[in-house]
């Protein structure tokens, strides 16, 4: 799938399509909005004025008018509330029902602005990051993404290449690392570094330094902070500077995925809830459904690796329905069960399910098969 990040102005851009990150009422604003309400000319509001608004994450298409892009799709972004807001899964939302409108269109390229960063106030690395996933789920789209300037493009190309490394498993020696704002805070400020780095930032502001020092024994990691501070948080320039400072050491110390979590060092062990920071963890196997797994255990079969994934619930078959025999749902453990080709890949489709709580096997091009009374 093309994807690229390029800076410049998004009403000049020559694609079948460009996105509007617009208001609910779709009848122009600030910011981009506006640009492209100007750009397009008047005929573009009397079209909007026809279409009675846009729910937030939604998405409905107009003609570009004066653009170069023959369409628009217009999807209002959600504003940033402190992240406890359901912000995260509209604005995946906006870039889902915008790569959904196009391709209904039988649209093929499409470009985006960066949705809900402006005056919004969406933290751009968080926005950029699920920019990135959604855009990905969608590899028969060619899909650029405009920015403003040189900070924003560099970090949906950061974003973009975190997204590649994270599946590409081409080189079989390479060492998979887990990042220090995915190590539990405690475990992360070990770092003597990072340590200081933090006493440093906590000096800088006497209204946020007890919150500072209350994150060097946090269990919880720094991204999930970040995700779930609230009101009560530290402020989003004070989480910037920590990022950053975390993002120096990841290159300078990298911590191995073997040495964050021993245990997946050893050829047979079972990872519980206990060991990750979800509820449940869920696996997408393409045309196999998805399923939320119980339990995973590694084990060597010969001179290969075997991963199963214990089911919660029933098998699902290739429609997604449960799998019966006489009427009957089936019974034992049932469990799916995949070969990774090396040892990167396994420890990647485990970092995937470690750090998000779900792993989309597609995306690794890899097939499993179910077992049942495993």
């Amino acid at each position: 799938m093309p994807f690229r990040v390029v800076m410049g102005d998004i009403t000049k851009i020559k694609t079948t399509a460009i996105v509007n990150a617009a208001n609910c009422s779709l009848l122009g604003g600030g910011g981009v909005d506006g640009a492209i309400h100007r750009a397009a000319g008047p005929q573009l509001l009397e079209e909007c004025q026809k279409l009675h608004g846009c729910r937030t994450g939604e998405a409905k298409l107009t003609k570009g008018y004066r653009l170069p892009a023959k369409y628009i799709i217009h999807t209002p972004g959600p504003i940033w509330r402190g992240g406890n807001d359901g912000e995260a899964a509209l604005l995946r939302s906006c870039y889902e029902n915008c790569l959904k409108t196009a391709m209904k269109n039988g649209i093929r390229d499409i470009a985006f602005p960066s949705i809900s960063t402006g005056i919004y106030a969406y933290p751009l690395e968080e926005a950029a990051k699920i920019a990135v996933n959604t855009i990905y789920k969608f590899p028969e789209l060619e899909v650029q993404m405009v920015c403003f300037d040189e900070r924003t493009k560099a970090v949906y190309e950061g974003a973009d290449a975190v997204y590649r490394k994270k599946y590409d498993c081409k080189e079989k020696n390479e060492i998979v690392y887990i990042e220090y704002q995915d190590l539990p805070m405690k475990r992360a400020f070990e770092n003597e570094e990072l340590r200081l780095g933090m006493m440093r930032i906590a000096k800088e502001t006497e209204q946020e330094h007890e919150r500072i020092l209350h994150l060097l024994q946090a269990e919880t990691t720094f991204r999930q902070y970040v995700h779930l501070k609230g009101r009560e948080g530290l402020s989003d320039r004070i989480c910037e500077k920590i990022y950053a400072e975390m993002e120096k050491e990841n290159e300078r110390n990298p911590v191995p995925m073997a040495e964050a979590y021993p245990f997946v060092k050893n050829d047979c062990w079972s990872l519980k809830a206990k060991d990750i920071s979800y509820m449940k963890v869920t696996a997408c196997a393409g045309e196999d459904g998805q399923f939320d797994i119980k339990e995973i255990r590694k084990k060597m079969v010969g001179n290969r690796r075997e991963l199963l994934f214990y089911i919660e619930g029933a098998l699902p078959n290739e429609e997604g329905h449960t799998k019966k025999g006489n009427g009957q749902e089936r019974t034992g453990r049932k469990g799916y069960r995949i070969i990774p080709s090396h040892v990167v890949m396994e420890q990647k489709i485990l970092k995937c399910l470690l750090l998000d709580g779900n792993v989309d096997l597609k995306r690794f091009d890899i097939k499993g098969s179910f077992v049942a009374d495993v």
